[in-house]
Order: C-alpha cells, then structure tokens, then sequence
C-alpha cells in the first residue's frame, strides 16, 4: 500500500544521506530543475530517473515512490519488476487504478472478495461502462 507520496520519501531520503538536490544532480546527471519538481511534488519521475535516484540514494524504488516495503535496496530483478508493475498500472488506470490496488492490498481476504463481487456489479451496468 502506498502509504506516503514520492516527494516525502524524496525529502526524508535526502535529509538521511545529508544530500543536496545539486549533489543528487550531479551524481545521477538528472538536471535539477527537475529534481527540484520532484522535491516540491510537483511532479513524478519516470522509471528510468527513479531507477537513478534508487542507486545513487540506496534504497529501493517502491520504497522512494511510498509504498509499504522495506527502505533497503534488494534483489535487482525483482525492484526492477516491482517499479515495472507500478509505472504500467499509473499509465493504464492513473492515480485512481493504483488506489485501488493500494485499497485491495489494505483489505484480508473476505474484503477482497466483496470487492471483485461489487466491482464485477458495476461493471454489469450500462452507465458505469
């Protein structure tokens, strides 16, 4: 579950490794006027800067996007796929499909099911298709 923005993740994350936003700039050759954005929440980084800031900060890219995983850096592969998953579930579904998959994740087994039963309602129904 997406528990905390990517820009507060970002913050925290500097402040820990005593980083400046000139010094990220310089050590991932991402221009500051948009890790600055990013600073602020004024925008997201694309997989790619993410991946970049991931290395250089040492922590994991699901962690600095804000989700509820451990900070550290793990299996590559696997952050890889992680990250992966996430930017195609933003591009598809935007904002609304990755808060309901961070809704879904939050509910034990019997709200899940509710959930599939309510949402295969809805989509039955000509207004909301």
């Amino acid at each position: 579950m997406r528990e905390f923005k990517f820009f507060e993740r970002f913050q925290h994350i500097l402040k820990i490794r005593g980083k400046s936003q000139i010094e990220i700039s310089q050590d991932t050759g991402i221009v500051k006027s948009s890790i600055n954005h990013w600073y602020l929440g004024k925008a997201e980084p694309r997989a790619d800067s993410l991946h970049k800031l991931a290395v250089t900060l040492n922590v994991s890219e699901a962690w600095l996007m804000g989700y509820d995983v451990p900070m550290e850096r793990g299996d590559e592969k696997q952050i890889a796929q992680e990250t992966a998953f996430f930017e195609q579930l933003r591009y598809r579904y935007g904002d609304c499909g990755v808060k309901l998959l961070e809704i879904f994740e939050s509910l034990n087994e019997l709200g899940q099911k509710e959930t599939v039963k309510r949402a295969y309602e809805l989509a039955r129904l000509p207004e909301y298709t």
